[in-house]
């Protein structure tokens, strides 16, 4: 048995790091170096096992016997699969049974060090060896693209109403935060293309706090915001209305510290607030 060693800088936080390695949607897609429509089955808890399922249905079971999430991750090899179903220890799977691959994120200057080792046996160590780097290659560009995301609410209110709310900082201060333990304790808004935003977002017990501003880039009134983040995310703001109601879409950039959903999250709770806000206010 032998292991070998791949690495990865990536520009991007260890939670995207991790999901990108671990979710459905990604784990399929920098797999795809090795065969199209590979999957992960597990829980993702220390101890429990994980089906590694190629599209035709075979592959291996392993078990989690190391774990520290977003950190490290230790899997224990342990036999084949044929047709989705365990087999029994064999000549085969004998070979390799208890080799280990590891998984660490490493914090590296501005972003993080992808280190993947590998016991492997000799008849399949070149083909490791070509493809493994190019399946990491895939892990950093899938962590370091950002997406568009988009999330939408609809206000029982004509948008006259709606876009003073929206727009104004007394009021931006009384709905602009994702939970209950944070608030926007100072907000200053130049609505015009060229104008500056800040809201300053903290947790309520002090802990932290930062200060979310951008640029706009343009302001079409009821009807269009869109601006610019200081690292160079776009974000745009549609009002679409009737007499009666409106409904507000915000699409944006992702970034690169937290998952999509995670990131999708966040702001539709910030909508959600807004909307809930704006109806007691009525």
């Amino acid at each position: 048995m032998k292991t070998l060693v791949f690495e990865a800088f990536i520009n991007a936080g260890k939670n995207r790091i991790w999901n990108t390695l671990w979710h459905e949607t990604t784990y399929s897609v920098w797999t795809s170096v090795f065969g199209e429509g590979s999957r992960a089955i597990s829980d993702w808890q220390l101890g429990s096992s994980v089906k590694f399922i190629a599209k035709n249905g075979d592959g291996i079971y392993s078990q989690i016997s190391d774990l520290v999430e977003e950190e490290k991750i230790i899997f224990s090899h342990q036999g084949l699969i044929k047709d989705h179903v365990d087999q029994l220890p064999n000549e085969e799977s004998m070979l390799w049974s208890g080799a280990q691959e590891k998984y660490f994120i490493i914090p590296q200057n501005e972003g993080f060090l992808l280190k993947v080792e590998m016991d492997t046996i000799e008849e399949y160590e070149d083909y490791f060896q070509k493809h493994f780097p190019l399946a990491l290659e895939k892990v950093k560009e899938l962590a370091e693209t950002r997406s568009k995301l988009t999330i939408q609410t609809t206000v029982p209110l004509p948008v006259a109403k709606v876009w003073p709310i929206w727009t104004e900082p007394a009021h931006i201060t009384q709905w602009n935060h994702a939970s209950d333990d944070w608030h926007t304790t100072y907000a200053e808004n130049d609505l015009q293309v060229g104008g500056k935003f800040l809201s300053r977002m903290a947790a309520k017990d002090g802990s932290v706090s930062f200060d979310f501003e951008g640029i706009y880039t343009l302001v079409d009134f009821y009807k269009n915001i869109s601006y610019s983040l200081a690292d160079g995310r776009k974000i745009q703001i549609f009002f679409e209305s009737n007499s009666e109601e409106t409904r507000i879409t915000t699409t944006f950039d992702s970034e690169t510290v937290f998952s999509n959903e995670l990131q999708v999250m966040g702001w539709q709770a910030i909508i959600d607030n807004f909307k809930n806000y704006i109806i007691k206010l009525d």
